[in-house]
């Protein structure tokens, strides 16, 4: 998520911005880059991605650090969520705008040492286009991140 934000504020092409990641595989099961991927890319698809505006806005602890892109080809938005500094913390709300949507489906993977696990927050229209997504205070350790998939 750091990189691909880096590359966006740069003006990056998707030509120009490459990682090589070492040790994909390593990790508990469900809980590698290689376990992450595919589910970024079958919810994406073979597009561009950019910065939304507005973005969202996240609730809970002060140590959040989250990042959040858009398909250039369709509805549908990605937010990675996780610890800022190493420390637990904990996740309240994430309120969504979402210009011109009437629906919102989410769904959360929630990376842990135990694996991929299903997190399944309270999703509530608050006006049009606008969406609170409840997360209860949900604590996250210094080796989880939430990957959320908003789709309309």
């Amino acid at each position: 998520a750091r990189y691909f934000d880096w590359w966006i504020g740069h003006g990056f092409t998707p030509d120009q911005g490459h990682v090589y990641l070492w040790g994909t595989d390593l990790g508990p099961p469900g809980n590698t880059v290689d376990a992450l991927m595919p589910v970024l890319y079958s919810f994406l698809g073979d597009v561009g991605i950019q910065r939304p505006a507005p973005v969202a806005a996240v609730s809970g602890a002060a140590n959040l650090e989250h990042y959040e892109y858009e398909s250039t080809q369709a509805r549908r938005r990605v937010l990675a969520i996780f610890s800022a500094d190493g420390a637990t913390t904990s996740l309240t709300t994430v309120t969504a705008e979402l210009p011109g949507w009437n629906t919102l489906n989410v769904t959360v993977h929630r990376f842990t040492a135990g694996g991929d696990l299903a997190v399944n927050p309270t999703v509530t229209p608050l006006a049009a286009g606008r969406f609170a997504i409840d997360f209860g205070g949900l604590a996250l350790n210094s080796r989880e991140a939430l990957l959320i998939l908003l789709r309309e």
